[in-house]
């Protein structure tokens, strides 16, 4: 019961900036996102991305003493967010130019290609069903991506995953009532699943 109370309290402090931003204007996780500054999501970054590393390896080295190494973890942590704040290096701008490499215009034209690479390593890795398990993941991704605003047309992309969402779990089904055998059942008991012999 304590750590329950504990928990809440940490995510009470946590969310402190998200109480009064449920007043103004829409409600959407792209809003609320939007009203957290960028020292805010970087340090919180920094803090989990050391914290698990530090803990992971001190955990070792106690041999399973998680109380002990959870609070020197979350000292360091804590020690290297508070030095990254007060050393003055400009660590908000870090992620705006992380593609600086890049030519203008290539990830617009490159991306289609990744997306039909994706699709034909979705069919090799799990057969007739890769198809499916594409089209649920692309339409996960798209409903999560119009929730926090990369999209113009909000509608039109939570219609669009939606729809890619139940043909993807149509086209497992289907596949499956079918028999066609995945990659871990032998042709037997694709036969015998499908009520055919």
């Amino acid at each position: 019961m304590q750590k329950k109370g504990l928990y809440l309290f940490f995510l009470s402090v946590m969310f402190v900036n998200f109480a009064s931003a449920a007043f103004y204007g829409t409600a959407s996780i792209g809003n609320m996102l939007n009203s957290v500054d960028d020292s805010t999501i970087v340090l919180g970054a920094i803090f989990l991305i050391v914290f698990v590393l530090v803990f992971v390896s001190l955990e070792k080295f106690f041999k399973g003493n998680k109380p002990v190494a959870g609070a020197i973890a979350f000292a360091v942590a804590l020690l290297v967010i508070w030095g990254t704040n007060r050393s003055g290096f400009s660590y908000t701008n870090i992620f705006y130019g992380a593609f600086f490499f890049l030519p203008p215009g290539f990830l617009e034209s490159v991306w289609p290609f990744l997306v039909l690479g994706l699709f034909i390593f979705a069919i090799i890795k799990f057969g007739v069903r890769g198809p499916g398990y594409f089209m649920i993941i692309a339409g996960v991704m798209l409903f999560f991506l119009s929730m926090i605003g990369v999209f113009y047309e909000f509608g039109a992309t939570v219609g669009i995953s939606f729809f890619l969402f139940v043909i993807g779990i149509a086209w497992i089904l289907v596949a499956r009532k079918l028999g066609f055998k995945s990659k871990h059942e032998t042709v037997e008991e694709a036969m015998a699943r499908a009520g055919v012999g």
